[in-house]
């Protein structure tokens, strides 16, 4: 199956090149929000390495490395005599938190955007009265299969 992800099936519909494009379009996006995460984590790590050399505490580059990659969880390792650097890893667990919630507030928003717009042509769809009477038809003949 793991070779059918990228490749369309020979007898799938022509919305096939579509659906390609947005398998390779969530994997480029997810590829450019690596590389962005990845970049604000070397960054925030330099921040609090130097801030807290600054400050006289020693905390070397790769635990701040660290820590600064898997930021939400490891908040409790930065250096507990530097206010300062307590103070931008609140800031940046925040910014972390915010970002990953408003994704998926907006992926459950687009799907439940979906959904609406799903149930709304079902809803006109229902409202033609040729389609209502065909359905009250078959629904009749579902309860009562003489």
């Amino acid at each position: 199956q793991v070779g059918h992800f990228w490749k369309a099936d020979p007898g799938q519909s022509p919305k096939a090149p579509k659906y390609l494009v947005s398998r390779w379009g969530a994997l480029a996006v997810a590829a450019v929000l690596t590389a962005v995460y990845a970049y604000f984590a070397f960054f925030f790590s330099f921040c609090y390495h130097t801030i807290a050399y600054l400050g006289g505490v020693a905390y070397p580059w790769p635990d701040a490395l660290v820590t600064s990659a898997f930021m939400p969880f490891f908040i409790g390792d930065l250096p507990k005599h530097s206010i300062a650097v307590r103070l931008l890893g609140g800031v940046h667990g925040t910014l972390v938190v915010a970002i990953g919630v408003g994704a998926i507030v907006n992926f459950f928003r687009r799907k439940m955007n979906d959904i609406r717009k799903s149930a709304e042509d079902m809803s006109n769809l229902l409202a033609n009265q040729d389609v209502r009477e065909k359905y009250l038809i078959l629904e009749q003949r579902v309860k009562n299969p003489d």
